[in-house]
C-alpha cells in the first residue's frame, strides 16, 4: 500500500487535513498525519502491515473526538480498498493521548494493524 493512497483515504473518509510521515512547518494546528511502518519485503501477496494516524488539534476535546471517530469506524473492518490494495482485515488500538505540542496543540494517536492483499482482492 502506498502512503499517498493511505493519506487520501483517511483524509477523505474523515474530513481532516492529513500529511505523510511528518507534520509540515505551518501554523495550522488542526491537521493530522499518517505513517506506514516498514515491513520485511516479501513476495507473498498477503501481508501484515502496521500504520499510525496522528491527530493534532488546538483543542484536546476535538483531537480526542476525531481519534475516537476513526477508531470506532475502523476498529474491526474487513474487505475494503485503499488505492489498489485490498484490506482483508483492519483492527485498531484505542486512541492514545501522546502529548501537548506546538504551544497549545494536542496530539492523539490511533494505531492500526492491517492484513493486506496487494493484488486488490
Amino acid at each position: 500500500m502506498r502512503i499517498n493512497d493511505f493519506r487520501a483515504f483517511i483524509q477523505n473518509r474523515y474530513s481532516y487535513l492529513m500529511y505523510n510521515n511528518e507534520f509540515p512547518a505551518i501554523t495550522n494546528k488542526n491537521i493530522g498525519l499518517v505513517r506506514i511502518f516498514p515491513t520485511p519485503t516479501t513476495n507473498k501477496e498477503i501481508n501484515r502491515l502496521n500504520a499510525q494516524i496522528l491527530i493534532k488539534s488546538d483543542s484536546m476535546q476535538k483531537a480526542e473526538a476525531k481519534a475516537w471517530e476513526i477508531y470506532e469506524d475502523l476498529r474491526i473492518q474487513t474487505h475494503f480498498l485503499i488505492g489498489d490494495t485490498m484490506i482483508i482485515y483492519c483492527s485498531t488500538n484505542q486512541p492514545e493521548f501522546i502529548q501537548s505540542v506546538d504551544s497549545g496543540a494536542f496530539l492523539y494517536s490511533v494505531n492500526l494493524q492491517l492484513i493486506t492483499d496487494q493484488q486488490g482482492g
